[in-house]
């Protein structure tokens, strides 16, 4: 404020008044403005800065802010058969909240989290849903139209009788939807990493295998590739997924078999399994082929006098091998 302008409010405010008064007043006036801080203040300026936010995925319109002209509400409003109209839900929790038969017109949704919620019979005409959270949310005969539903997730929800076209449900997920027409949505607009190709996204460490999560490193139904399974294991064997030197000393990532404690695979055939018991074989004594002699028994991997009472100590040591030789 220019001098002239700021002794004219002087002035104004009387002879007695002196600029530092001014100031005060002026101060006094802009604190008690910005005082007006409530829960419901808190939660327009929330509001307003959600719809002039900038769309997170440029001009992608899934992502667009919604542009309804909303008022607040108070989640504890939501019950059956309520007038919302022109609500004001975006991002808020209404998990498992019956909102049936419910007036929703114009409201704005996006962004909420409405997972479980029962909204049956309800009218949604022109409301705003988009990137809301639908998750096995109830839907049965609610009215859809001209309501914005791009980047919503309603997976396994259900649309049973519900008024929606399929172009608005062009953006929005249906993975294992229960559609109008009672038919299951099919979303194939996943990536790889999608599994079933919905938004229910695999671990860093998994991929998509026949529509189930895997980790190819370590899953005996998918093991270094999908579909790459590991025969069930045989007698006295543990089929596991890892890594094992082949026949040339490389290592390679495929299925293993491990003996279990005390057996050997002497015939170095998988199908028989490790069929020969070390601890204890006379003809395979602590290892494959090592035989004991006259007058000698095989006590704990060792060769001892029959009668002694002696015995060995087994090794520990266990090893590996491939089923599959690439």
């Amino acid at each position: 404020m220019d001098a002239s302008r700021f002794d004219g409010l002087a002035r104004l405010l009387g002879a007695s008044s002196s600029r530092r008064g001014v100031v005060a007043l002026l101060l006094a006036t802009v604190a008690s403005a910005g005082s007006r801080s409530g829960p419901a203040a808190a939660g327009a300026r929330r509001r307003r800065a959600r719809r002039k936010r900038p769309s997170r995925g440029g001009a992608d319109p899934d992502r667009a802010p919604c542009a309804n002209r909303c008022h607040p509400c108070s989640t504890l409003a939501v019950r059956s058969g309520a007038d919302l109209r022109g609500c004001d839900f975006g991002d808020d929790i209404l998990t498992k909240r019956n909102l049936s038969g419910c007036d929703l017109r114009g409201a704005c949704l996006d962004g909420a989290d409405l997972r479980e919620a029962i909204l049956d019979g309800s009218d949604l005409g022109g409301a705003c849903l988009q990137g809301a959270l639908l998750v096995e949310t109830s839907l049965r005969g609610v009215t859809l139209k001209d309501a914005m539903l791009c980047g919503a997730n309603l997976t396994r929800a259900d649309l049973s009788g519900a008024r929606v076209t399929p172009a608005q449900l062009e953006c929005a997920l249906i993975c294992s939807t229960t559609m109008p027409d009672g038919t299951l949505g099919d979303d194939d607009r996943g990536t790889s990493r999608a599994c079933p190709a919905c938004d229910d996204a695999c671990a860093k460490d998994e991929t998509c295998c026949e529509n189930t999560c895997a980790n190819t490193e370590t899953d005996t139904k998918h093991c270094a590739r999908c579909g790459n399974a590991c025969p069930p294991p045989a007698a006295n064997v543990t089929v596991t997924c890892g890594e094992a030197p082949d026949l040339h000393g490389r290592l390679v990532h495929d299925c293993l078999y491990m003996c279990e404690t005390g057996w050997e695979d002497c015939d170095n055939d998988f199908d028989t399994g490790c069929e020969v018991f070390t601890r204890g074989d006379n003809d395979n004594c602590g290892g494959c082929g090592a035989t004991c002699g006259d007058g000698m028994v095989c006590c704990n991997c060792a060769c001892v006098p029959v009668g002694s009472g002696l015995c060995g100590v087994c090794p520990s040591i266990t090893s590996a091998r491939l089923i599959r030789r690439r």
